[in-house]
């Protein structure tokens, strides 16, 4: 337990400067790195033999997805995404593997990959929104507050298993706990970012909100059970890489982008 809240301390004196000081382009920078630490720690889940390979195509493919989404039209974007597409592929058939099947096996566990990592790059997208840095805020307050409740209902009342052949410390009390911290805490923060806002929809989508960052983090475990590993990566003690601690905000992210554009973005 101390670990692990020096640990998120740790995180939050880096990421909250970055949030403040850093505007558009520092927020870009850290989502980037930590995307590419996230590319290296799923092709060592699921590449392991190789992993350089699988990192620096993953790499290459969500660096070229925020370059697109940052700075190309929608219709040049769309485009680059075809034709990497179709070159990815192209590549697989005549690098020729000694198994076919493992060959579609590999794209398709590298795209899902691409698409996982890749929801990281919404974050700067809610940024750019007119009051971007206070969603940013409510997708981080929404991840954190579930995640702690969670934390805390479970150690104190879990006792029901939530869903034990992915995640056996998981309870449905815990996950209840976790939702209900999440709902407290996005109508206490939207209320006040924004006091034209009602308090009982914040509420309701915090908790909705929440409960798509337990999947996020359910999907998480199930990817790592299925390869028989423990944790994403070592980069923060007591938490295991970035994926396991981003896994809900990876989730989170996406819906509180779409809730923002709803309320006039």
């Amino acid at each position: 337990m101390k670990t692990r809240v020096i640990a998120a301390l740790v995180g939050l004196a880096i990421i909250a400067p970055v949030l403040l000081l850093g505007g558009q382009t520092g927020l870009r920078v850290v989502v980037l790195l930590v995307a590419l630490v996230c590319c290296n720690e799923y092709a060592s889940m699921v590449f392991p033999r190789r992993t350089l390979l699988y990192t620096v195509g993953l790499g290459l493919w969500v660096v070229g997805l925020a370059f697109g989404s940052w700075w190309l039209p929608t219709s040049w974007a769309v485009a680059g995404l075809a034709v990497g597409w179709i070159a990815s592929v192209s590549s697989w058939v005549f690098w020729r593997p000694s198994s076919l099947a493992d060959g579609v096996r590999d794209v398709g566990f590298f795209f899902l990959g691409v698409s996982w990592v890749g929801l990281l790059l919404f974050l700067p997208a809610i940024r750019a929104l007119d009051q971007g840095l206070e969603w940013v805020g409510m997708v981080l307050a929404i991840s954190w507050a579930s995640d702690s409740g969670a934390y805390l209902a479970g150690r104190t009342w879990g006792r029901r298993p939530l869903h034990p052949s992915v995640s056996p410390k998981k309870t449905w009390e815990g996950f209840f706990g976790g939702v209900l911290m999440a709902g407290i805490i996005a109508a206490w923060f939207g209320s006040s970012m924004w006091p034209d806002l009602s308090v009982a929809p914040l509420f309701l989508m915090g908790m909705v909100f929440a409960s798509a960052g337990v999947v996020g983090d359910l999907w998480e475990s199930f990817i790592k059970r299925s390869f028989g590993v423990k944790d994403s990566g070592w980069i923060m003690p007591g938490h295991g890489g970035f994926l396991d601690r981003i896994d809900s905000v990876l989730f989170v992210a996406p819906l509180v982008y779409g809730y923002a554009l709803w309320q006039g973005g």
